[in-house]
């Protein structure tokens, strides 16, 4: 081998020892002949003592090793091509399972009375001597054995042709109607922002218009013109009917609601069940609800004011509204807000604006307008007719000067008394007033009877010192003329005035007509 021959060139270059080279190396010609075996002693001394030619040598061996080995490699394949080929053990086990799987078909397919199918012998593989290979000289480690191309698949017997039977026809699916899709369930819907529950629905109701005082136009509905409607003078109408102050300031009712128009004012009304809906179109208006009517509701272009049971003012104009409260309390409201008012107080609200805060009202300014349509009746007590002890008394702090009273003592069983009679110019209910003088530790036994319905006595009157107003109270009174008749039986108490009027609010002690 090339290995042992190095070694062995190596052990007879290190015997030799290694001094410095002398002469010049030799060509490469000779270091190739060297390398072939043989070699002259002038060569080995001088290889011995030039490493350079050594390195030379042993390369140039090596390249012979290698054209050596080449050829013995190309020997060894031209003697194995010579040499019988094997059978491949896989290329039989192949070709019988194909066989195997053909038939395996063939029996699925058949028809329902086959005939058995011809068993195909598969030939058995002969047993073949292996021949010993010859000897050859030892040659280096060969490269791997090219793969060797595989023998043809033996082609299987032929089969006679069988037709397979036709396949049954496929029963059709009976008709089916198709199943409905389940509806889809809606989304969960979003919780809107709750709103006031809206209101229940009322029905229109027939109304009686009466005319208190002073004139105005009426269109009720469903009629195409309007008409006069005088003091005293009455207009049924269904559900809803239009005013109009033309020519002058108006009073007029319906049911337990008054209302005042000053001139120039326009508004409609309508009667729902339960509650009543007024709006004013323009101008002032002012309106007196009966405690425990029903819902009252006033509505102009700026607000709404709702009540139950009060006296107050609403004034619309194109800028504002104003509402004046004179008795009981109201919600203004606009612009989303509202505010509440009392007795004595007032509010503005603007257009598309909030009302303003509650603040101090001149009524007195304000409503001059509205006690010009009331009745009112002053009676002095000197003008009565007087009987029984009844006499007419100075007094410099009287109106007028004078008074009327028991003078002297009267004797038992016997009354004085005053009397005379009246009649009023509005069908409303009316106030009483007596205006008397009752000094301290001075009894009395006063009674006063106003009509068929109203009677009062002085017992629950507090004694004070001066000219005092007392409330007699109130009512309906006839439409022909009335009685008004006060007695008294002890000396002491003084009667100034008596007062009956259309205005329920009115108090003689404080307000000024």
């Amino acid at each position: 081998m090339a290995d042992d021959s190095d070694r062995d060139w190596k052990k007879l270059f290190g015997a030799a020892g290694r001094p410095s080279a002398k002469g010049p190396c030799p060509p490469p010609d000779s270091l190739s002949s060297s390398a072939g075996g043989a070699s002259a002693p002038e060569a080995l001394a001088h290889l011995s003592e030039c490493a350079s030619c050594r390195e030379d040598l042993i390369i140039h061996k090596r390249q012979q090793a290698q054209k050596t080995e080449r050829g013995s490699l190309e020997l060894r394949n031209r003697l194995y091509a010579l040499q019988a080929r094997k059978p491949h053990r896989a290329v039989w086990i192949a070709a019988a399972a194909a066989i195997l799987l053909v038939a395996a078909s063939l029996v699925i397919l058949r028809s329902p009375e086959p005939t058995p199918a011809p068993v195909v012998a598969i030939p058995a593989r002969p047993k073949e001597k292996r021949a010993l290979p010859e000897p050859r000289p030892e040659v280096p480690e060969a490269l791997p054995e090219p793969p060797k191309p595989a023998p043809p698949r033996p082609k299987p017997p032929a089969l006679p042709e069988r037709i397979p039977p036709p396949l049954p026809p496929k029963p059709e699916p009976p008709d089916t109607v198709p199943p409905v899709p389940a509806p889809e369930k809606p989304a969960p819907a979003v919780p809107a922002p709750e709103k006031p529950a809206p209101e229940p629905t009322r029905a229109a109701q027939k109304g009686m218009l009466v005319a208190v005082a002073g004139s105005c136009l009426v269109q009720a509905e469903g009629d195409a013109a309007t008409q006069l409607l005088r003091s005293g003078q009455r207009r049924e109408f269904p559900g809803t009917v239009r005013l109009k102050a033309d020519a002058a300031p108006t009073k007029a009712a319906v049911g337990p609601v008054t209302y005042y128009l000053q001139r120039g004012a326009e508004l409609s009304i309508q009667l729902l069940e339960g509650r009543t809906r007024v709006q004013l179109s323009r101008g002032e208006a002012f309106f007196d609800v009966t405690p425990g009517s029903g819902g009252f509701d006033v509505e102009t272009a700026h607000g709404k004011v709702t009540v139950n049971g009060t006296r107050f003012l609403v004034s619309s104009e194109k800028s504002e509204t104003e509402v004046a409260v004179q008795r009981g309390t109201v919600d203004f409201s606009a612009a989303g807000e509202s505010v509440a008012l009392s007795p004595g107080e007032r509010s503005t609200a603007a257009i598309r604006k909030a009302p303003i805060p509650a603040q101090k009202a001149d009524l007195a300014r304000r409503l001059s307008w509205v006690r010009n349509l009331e009745d009112f009746l002053w009676i002095e007590g000197e003008q009565m007719a007087l009987q029984g002890g009844m006499a007419i008394l100075q007094d410099a702090t009287a109106s007028g000067g004078r008074a009327i009273g028991v003078k002297d003592p009267l004797k038992p069983g016997v009354e004085a008394a005053a009397e005379i009679r009246a009649r009023h110019k509005q069908g409303v209910p009316y106030a009483v007033w007596i205006r008397l003088s009752w000094p301290h530790n001075v009894p009395s036994a006063l009674s006063l009877a106003v009509g068929d319905n109203l009677h009062w006595t002085s017992k629950d009157v507090v004694p004070a010192p001066g000219w005092q107003w007392v409330r007699a109270g109130s009512g309906e009174l006839s439409e022909d003329p009335f009685r008004i008749r006060f007695t008294d039986a002890k000396v002491g108490l003084k009667v100034d005035q008596i007062l009956v009027t259309s205005d329920q609010d009115f108090n003689p002690d404080t307000d000024k007509r």
